[in-house]
């Protein structure tokens, strides 16, 4: 287990985040959190309240959660990149700027 250091964006203070080493998971930074309690939306969707070591909240949909995910469970959380939906996404922005604001400068009309 190795520890990175960052600053957390609540408190400004620096903090270590633990990174698990195995034949699978290489040394990728994981954030570890805590469920502290399931709680349902108004719409009746349960969310999973999760707390990190600095003590920020987190609150996502238990559905994305592992099977069996309770209160009390202590969960790994890495970040993978998504080349496709950025992509995507840059593209609609794109395009609905150019709706508002017309083509940019320097950019010439088919």
């Amino acid at each position: 287990m190795s520890t990175a250091r960052c600053l957390s964006r609540a408190t400004g203070r620096a903090i270590g985040y633990r990174s698990a080493e195995g034949p699978s998971m290489g040394s990728e930074p994981a954030l570890i959190a805590t469920v502290d309690r399931i709680e349902s939306n108004e719409r009746g969707e349960l969310l999973a309240v999760l707390v990190l070591d600095d003590g920020q909240q987190l609150v996502v949909p238990l559905a994305i959660l592992p099977t069996g995910t309770r209160r009390g469970s202590v969960l790994r959380l890495r970040w993978e990149p998504d080349p496709a939906t950025e992509r995507e996404r840059r593209e609609r922005i794109r395009s609905l700027q150019q709706r508002l604001f017309g083509p940019e400068p320097g950019t010439e009309q088919g």
